[in-house]
């Protein structure tokens, strides 16, 4: 008998109406992924009960039944198309305009998130399903690297269930792959690209707070967004004290400054994160030898009177009302 491989599962994502109840049938879309781990276990928990008719006083007795994992983590591909529904799912619904390309604007910091139904099959009878999805955090990555480019989607869900039927009904042909190249991200500093960038991770983080209301069931309550922020470790390679120098006026006016990431695939489309209000933390620079050195620094955003902590750019071909 063949073992059952991953390489053709299809992702299935569905808006929900709310945390509880998941997508219907017939209002999915597909989409891709390198991985998953969908959470949803259940351990046991000891079960330290005195008394009974045990053969001895030490080997394990029955044990209590656990509560279900909620998280869920997701390897996706850095497509200009498909990005969409994960940027949404981080950041609400985006603003829209132009043609070839559509541009959409999604902006950080609203106080309502989507929820999504997740499901794939391992086969026509042996399904999984993940309800009220919500989209914890998101990491993007600029290095100089072989491959397309991938992001990090982190989350919770509500619940998970193997189903011999997943019934998503009808699914819509998935968009087309328009994937980034994994060396094409540019990082700017107040509109100047760094030259001496060797590599950094870009995260948006929702900190979700999982409510535990006593509703029943196994499954977690609620998942609510907390508050979100914003990180970027940066590895560079040392040429002046400028890193060195804002860090140390980190909390007067002149520590600030703006960041962007972008990512293009060479076709017009592209993915541009902005940052408009960054500090970056004091580090020390470690020398290890007689070559060049290499410093991390760590940067966050933040939101001021005049804007959101985070706006990001998405270009590509879908017309509006393409996704979900």
């Amino acid at each position: 008998m063949p073992s059952i491989r991953g390489k053709a599962t299809k992702l299935y994502i569905g808006d929900q109406a709310n945390i509880q109840t998941r997508t219907p049938a017939d209002s999915y879309q597909n989409t891709y992924m390198y991985s998953i781990r969908p959470g949803g276990g259940r351990a046991f928990e000891n079960d330290p009960i005195l008394g009974g008719d045990f053969f001895n006083d030490r080997d394990a007795t029955q044990p209590a039944p656990g509560l279900s994992e909620s998280s869920v983590s997701i390897a996706g591909p850095s497509c200009m198309n498909h990005l969409a529904y994960w940027l949404r799912a981080a950041m609400g619904d985006p603003v829209v305009s132009g043609t070839a390309p559509v541009l959409r604007t999604y902006q950080s910091g609203k106080d309502t998130l989507p929820s999504h139904t997740l499901a794939y099959n391992f086969s026509p009878t042996d399904g999984r399903r993940i309800s009220g999805f919500v989209l914890g955090s998101i990491a993007f990555n600029i290095a100089r690297q072989a491959g397309f480019g991938r992001v990090q989607i982190d989350g919770a869900a509500r619940k998970f269930e193997p189903l011999a039927d997943i019934d998503v009904g009808t699914v819509p042909a998935a968009h087309p792959l328009t994937r980034a190249p994994a060396y094409r991200g540019i990082f700017r500093v107040d509109t100047v690209a760094e030259a001496t960038l060797l590599s950094t991770t870009a995260t948006y983080n929702n900190n979700l707070d999982l409510v535990e209301y006593a509703n029943d069931d196994e499954f977690i309550g609620d998942i609510c967004p907390g508050d979100a922020d914003f990180k970027s470790q940066i590895n560079i390679r040392y040429k002046d004290r400028w890193f060195a120098d804002k860090s140390a006026e980190a909390f007067q006016a002149s520590g600030l400054f703006a960041c962007e990431y972008e990512w293009q695939n060479g076709s017009g489309q592209s993915l541009i994160i902005k940052a408009p209000k960054c500090r970056v933390a004091q580090s020390s620079e470690e020398i290890s030898g007689p070559g060049g050195i290499e410093v991390g620094y760590n940067i966050v955003a933040e939101q001021d009177a005049a804007a959101a902590m985070l706006s990001v750019e998405l270009r590509n071909t879908i017309a509006d009302g393409g996704f979900l």
